[in-house]
């Protein structure tokens, strides 16, 4: 993978990207050439192409986020524990909200 810098990638507005962009796609492929895409003087994407290699890790981005919902299911699980299988969720919480008014009163 190849990681761009500010330095070989060509600078160009928004606006201009928006009204030259089929010219642009057409030069990155042909020519090979980068473009920095700012707005407002702050950098919002890049054109690249596609031969160099600037991918997005997507499965490092879903491990993230299976991480983060086995994280959610573990809080949950621990929430529940201590409870009876047949309470309903409106005891479960009721129990939880006394609990947590016992834990501040204690403050």
């Amino acid at each position: 993978m190849v990681v761009l810098s500010m330095k070989k990638a060509t600078k160009i507005t928004a606006t201009k990207a928006r009204n030259q962009f089929f010219n642009i796609v057409q030069d990155a492929y042909l020519s090979k050439n980068s473009y920095l895409i700012e707005k407002n003087n702050i950098p919002m994407a890049y054109i690249v192409p596609v031969d160099t290699g600037f991918i997005v890790d997507e499965q490092n981005t879903q491990s993230k986020r299976i991480k983060e919902q086995l994280d959610l299911l573990d809080r949950t699980d621990k929430l529940r524990k201590g409870q009876k299988l047949h309470e309903d969720s409106v005891k479960t919480i009721r129990k939880m909200r006394k609990e947590r008014m016992r834990k501040y009163e204690r403050k």
